[in-house]
Formats: structure tokens, sequence, C-alpha cells
């Protein structure tokens, strides 16, 4: 297998020995999520909030720096910083302020395009949504519009 080239935002997450996983509030996973990783070992690691999941205390998926269900990661990880917020039924797409990558400008237009495309893709549903936005995870952040971001790297 060859090597990997980590993307900026990859090595902006490592240097911070994954800050933003260890600080943020916990991931909400969607229940097709949840099937996947649920094993023998960790059957009741997760708290169900109507439609959506979330672990139990911090994510016990995440081993600094680095997350021990990478390939598996929820949807709210793969596509963070950026996420969505549903406003009146109005799907908006954000990103979080406080992600040191964000701070630094390097989350390129790229990045942003790729995760918009995998929330659309992904989406459970507009119940999900509703739940999602109501959990934690939807408030601790510095939320702006993804179109007022403006990155220092194209």
């Amino acid at each position: 297998m060859g090597k990997q080239r980590l993307s900026a935002l990859s090595k902006e997450c490592i240097k911070n020995k994954g800050a933003c996983c260890e600080q943020r509030t916990k991931p909400v996973f969607t229940p097709s999520e949840v099937e996947t990783l649920i094993d023998s070992n960790n059957s009741d690691y997760f708290e169900k909030h109507g439609n959506t999941a979330v672990p139990k205390g911090i994510c016990g998926f995440f081993d600094s720096p680095l997350c021990a269900v990478y390939e598996k990661r929820p949807l709210d990880c793969r596509t963070y910083p950026v996420s969505v917020k549903l406003d009146n039924d109005v799907l908006y797409f954000v990103i979080d302020m406080k992600c040191p990558a964000v701070r630094k400008g390097i989350v390129t237009y790229q990045f942003i395009s790729r995760a918009k495309t995998a929330w659309i893709k992904n989406l459970p549903g507009i119940e999900w949504l509703k739940e999602y936005s109501k959990e934690e995870c939807a408030e601790n952040h510095e939320w702006i519009p993804v179109e007022d971001y403006k990155p220092s790297v194209l």
C-alpha cells in the first residue's frame, strides 16, 4: 500500500492532536452509522435522541490524535468543520470558526464542496435533520455560512 498524501486540513488536525474531536461536543451518528459501529464491545455506547444517536461521554472512538474508526467515522466527523443547519425547514451549510484550520484559512473550497455533496448524498432525512439541529453539537460552535468563509489557500 502506497503512502497517502495528507491534506493541509488533516495535517492541522494531527498537529493540534485532534483538539476539535476532543473539545467540541459529541458527534451525532445516523441510525445506519450506529448499526455499522455497534459490536458486542460497545452496544451500550450510544444514547439515542429521537432519530439521532450520540456517544455517551467524550467520543470513545477518538484516540488522540487519531480516530479509531477513521474509515467508518460518521458523516458529522467526515465533513467537519462543515455542517448543516435547518432553519424554518431550509437547509444551510455552515462552517465552524472554532476549528484551528478554519481560523488559519486552510480549509479549501474543494473540501467544502465535497462536504456539502456528502451531506446531500447521505442525509438520512428531514426528521433526522430536525433532531440533529436540536442536539448540543449544533449549538457549541461558532457557525458561519460557508459563503462567508474566505480560505487563504484555494
